[in-house]
């Protein structure tokens, strides 16, 4: 049994998908902040990309604790997170750029490395100033840039010069399924209107609520939709946190490797070749259970990877 925990608008048929606001009938709503709903031990692989940034360091703990709990014996964890030292040093090289060298070219990538570090840490609206940047048809032409961008926003700039809502990314697999007809998702007509009746209501207490309500409400419901970043990790800080969850087979490994199986062809981290979200830092974690073999070990997967430095657990 594969589970992918916070799934966003990327899943997989192959894995039981699991998100708080589905984006298909493929996923399944669930609260992450909530116990997994699986019995011990009964998972090959337990998969969380770009999810556990948004939990506080406890809530973290918990669910790769309970990550662990649903893990077989050789089970795998692959945790996919904004990479701290990484944007860090993005965003030195680009302010030292802008200095040295003012160009409008790098005044815009200053600004773009600049809110990619802070934005979703301090917003208080949706989308924050990140998202408007992000419309911006010139970007994918700037060469600072470009390859900074998410495979999904790289797309969008291609295909209609800004970036535009997109249909589930669901992986090469289902991708190649995609010419079989889909079974439409049920009617839900109560759930449409309770959806409606909300919004209207929120639009209608912002504009009679004082400016302070309104602004709290609005950041209070940022911070429940879950744009917010609440923990920065980096090589250091992750492997400890997998750690102290109970793991200790740790390792930062290549966004093209995986131990678990066939994981390259899934499309879930990778796509042809290129990081679905640049800029990203990856661990595993294999359960280990005294007097019970795994079939792959820390050392397997550093030899797997020549040149590819690891966090010892």
């Amino acid at each position: 049994m594969l589970v992918n925990v916070g799934c966003g608008r990327v899943w997989h048929r192959d894995w039981i998908n699991l998100d708080h606001q589905p984006s298909s009938p493929e996923v399944k709503a669930f609260d992450i902040r909530k116990p997994l709903p699986f019995e011990n031990g009964t998972c090959d692989a337990v998969y969380a990309s770009h999810v556990l940034e948004h939990l506080d360091r406890d809530e973290g703990r918990r669910l790769l604790r309970e990550c662990r709990r649903v893990l077989k014996p050789g089970g795998v964890v692959r945790i996919v997170v904004p990479d701290l030292e990484d944007f860090c040093r993005y965003y030195l090289q680009r302010l030292a750029a802008v200095i040295e060298h003012p160009s409008e070219e790098n005044d815009m990538a200053y600004n773009w490395a600049y809110l990619h570090l802070i934005d979703q840490h301090v917003r208080r609206r949706s989308g924050g100033e990140l998202a408007p940047y992000a419309e911006q048809a010139n970007l994918v032409a700037n060469d600072r840039i470009r390859d900074r961008l998410s495979v999904n926003m790289l797309q969008d700039h291609v295909l209609h010069g800004v970036r535009r809502p997109q249909p589930p990314r669901a992986g090469a697999q289902t991708a190649r399924e995609s010419a079989r007809p889909a079974k439409p998702p049920a009617a839900n007509f109560r759930g449409g209107m309770t959806s409606g009746v909300k919004k209207l209501a929120r639009a209608i207490l912002l504009r009679i609520l004082p400016d302070s309500y309104a602004e709290a409400l609005q950041a209070a419901s940022v911070i429940r939709a879950g744009e917010l970043h609440r923990v920065g990790y980096d090589r250091y800080s992750l492997p400890r946190l997998l750690r102290e969850a109970g793991f200790q087979d740790v390792a930062i490994v290549d966004p093209a490797y995986s131990a678990i199986p066939n994981f390259d062809k899934m499309e879930l981290d990778c796509v042809n070749g290129r990081p679905r979200k640049p800029g990203s830092l990856y661990a595993e974690a294999i359960r280990t259970v005294p007097g019970v073999a795994t079939s792959t070990t820390r050392r397997q997967r550093e030899e797997s990877q020549p040149g590819k430095a690891s966090v010892a657990a």
